[in-house]
């Protein structure tokens, strides 16, 4: 298979067994760096998704001068300061010859909803970032169909991999707790997800990048043969003194995992429309189709709440703001004249919303879904109000829904 504009041909006589088990695959590639560039790259040497499918390829940095000593040689030296994303798809794609075959997403993963990843066959997460990580676990354990999962990464002397089908454990079992305790949880709306941005920076070599990038593409290969035995389970490589060892092991769930319990909703129903254009407005005429025009209900926010009003962490001056809390930057509040001064401790509480109703101000209801903290494709969460001054020992109901962006 060769495409006009392309270079690489993919010859069956060249190729490993799986090549028609892969051509036609969706794959998700959570981080494109110093892993996930390496990870890229053998997908698509190995043709796969490359006749029907695809791979989305997500990152929220930019190529710099420091990316070259360990990522993928795909990346050029003209990537300089453009996104990882767009750069390495632009660069994958000019090879072999589709425009549409790698699918840039120069994004915040915590933007993505849960129905999202449910057309994927495998997400890669090669991601540093304890958020990020967190929030793809998640995710992952509600979606209505899991994909396969291979998370990745390296230390100061080993690169590893783990192929999980995310029934037995989930990417939370692989982590300590102490390592999520700098981590705030949304306990309250003002900067809940500020601090614990990385999981911890390490020196380690192109090597290594390489090897955990390798690693999980044979993991991933092992599954799409059908050899059930690399399911739940790590390969590590080690870097000695004398060279390499590789080693495998099975990690097992962590006792009293809070994520691994999570599962999809019971009953759940795509809704036409998109959370780039609809508005808030619009989203609850469409709800009261769907569940009737006596039914009462709201929209729980995003944890953490929507911020109407914040003030600034210097002069304590009020200031609109008008953004999910987990936006929200404490820098991004202080005034231009107050930067470098010592900030206030008795600050008043902000002013938030953490459900949505048709009693919002308007400039909240005119505000499009995205805007308003609504993930791509996540749970739309329709929540009956309960009369608290009724007699009769009524259960708060919940109503499942997704926008499906149109179908596109």
């Amino acid at each position: 298979m060769k495409h006009d504009s392309g270079i690489v041909e993919y010859v069956p006589e060249k190729m490993t067994g799986t090549l028609e088990k892969i051509y036609d695959m969706k794959i998700f590639i959570a981080g494109v760096g110093a892993v996930g560039s390496h990870i890229a790259e053998a997908l698509y040497q190995h043709g796969v998704g490359i006749r029907k499918g695809n791979l989305y390829l997500n990152d929220y940095d930019h190529v710099d001068n420091s990316n070259y000593t360990k990522q993928s040689g795909v990346y050029k030296a003209a990537d300089l300061s453009k996104s990882k994303a767009q750069a390495l798809a632009d660069n994958i794609n000019e090879v072999v010859g589709r425009e549409d075959y790698c699918v840039p997403m120069n994004m915040d993963i915590c933007d993505l909803g849960t129905e999202y990843f449910a057309d994927f066959d495998a997400v890669f997460i090669a991601v540093d970032n304890f958020k990020a990580r967190m929030h793809i676990n998640k995710v992952l354990k509600h979606c209505s169909r899991i994909p396969m999962v291979f998370t990745t990464g390296t230390g100061s002397n080993k690169a590893e991999s783990i192929c999980l089908d995310m029934k037995k454990l989930c990417t939370r079992c692989l982590w300590s707790e102490k390592w999520l305790a700098g981590e705030k949880v949304p306990t309250g709306c003002r900067f809940a997800y500020e601090t614990q941005i990385k999981a911890g920076t390490t020196p380690t070599s192109k090597m290594l990048s390489a090897f955990a990038g390798l690693l999980a593409f044979a993991q991933f290969n092992a599954w799409v043969e059908g050899h059930e035995e690399v399911l739940n389970k790590r390969k590590e490589i080690v870097i000695t003194d004398d060279g390499v060892e590789c080693h495998t092991s099975r990690p097992i769930r962590k006792p009293g995992c809070p994520d691994c319990d999570l599962g999809p909703a019971e009953e759940l129903k795509a809704l036409p429309g998109s959370v780039y254009t609809m508005t808030l407005r619009d989203l609850f005429t469409l709800l009261r189709k769907e569940l009737g025009p006596d039914q009462e209900f709201q929209i729980p926010t995003d944890s953490g709440g929507f911020l109407l009003e914040d003030f600034c962490p210097v002069c304590g001056r009020q200031k609109k703001v008008l953004k999910p809390a987990r936006r929200v930057k404490q820098e991004s509040l202080i005034c231009e004249e107050c930067r470098g001064r010592r900030r206030k401790t008795d600050l008043p509480n902000p002013i938030a919303i953490t459900e949505f109703t048709m009693e919002c101000p308007d400039e909240v209801l005119d505000m499009r879904l995205f805007d308003l903290g609504f993930r791509v494709k996540g749970y739309v969460v329709a929540e009956s109000i309960i009369d608290l001054w009724s007699d009769d020992d009524e259960e708060i109901r919940h109503w499942f829904f997704y926008l499906d962006e149109n179908r596109n």
